[in-house]
């Protein structure tokens, strides 16, 4: 009988599976003399080839965000300057500032 309650609650994970977490990339970009650069595209690859590119812009904070990222390695370009960021757990957090 235990084992049968034990098969039945497992089959509910094949039917009904459980989403992936996903994860958030946020960060503020900064000019040079410290104020926030708003509107500025931040262009966003990875973690894996088949990935497409994804663009967003900075808000008039120099905020911006990316939501419903699976976990891994990523590509941030703003201003033609680029860096690696490695995204795991809900939110990863990157600030950049311009020349």
């Amino acid at each position: 009988m235990r084992f049968l309650k034990i098969l039945a609650a497992l089959s509910l994970f094949v039917v009904f599976p459980t989403p992936l977490l996903a994860s958030e990339l946020e960060g503020q970009v900064l000019e040079g003399n410290g104020r926030p650069a708003s509107n500025i595209p931040v262009n966003l690859i990875g973690p894996n080839p088949t990935t497409q590119e994804q663009e967003e812009r900075t808000n008039e904070s120099g905020f911006y965000k990316f939501k419903k990222l699976e976990p891994g390695k990523y590509t941030v370009t703003i201003a033609g300057r680029s860096t690696e960021v490695h995204v795991f757990g809900r939110k990863t957090r990157r600030d950049m500032r311009l020349p």
